[in-house]
């Protein structure tokens, strides 16, 4: 995200215009359990 004040630094925005399906609801599982496994090991530094 862009902010004019360097806000949002460790904020993304995710934009989807496709159906709501048990596939795409995999993909974000997917998708929120790699971010978790990303922000777990940058707390370790």
């Amino acid at each position: 995200m862009f902010s004019a004040s360097g806000g949002y630094q460790n904020c993304f925005r995710l934009n989807c215009g496709l159906p709501w399906s048990e596939e795409l609801e995999q993909a974000m599982k997917t998708l929120v359990n790699l971010i978790n496994s990303i922000n777990k090991e940058s707390k370790k530094i």
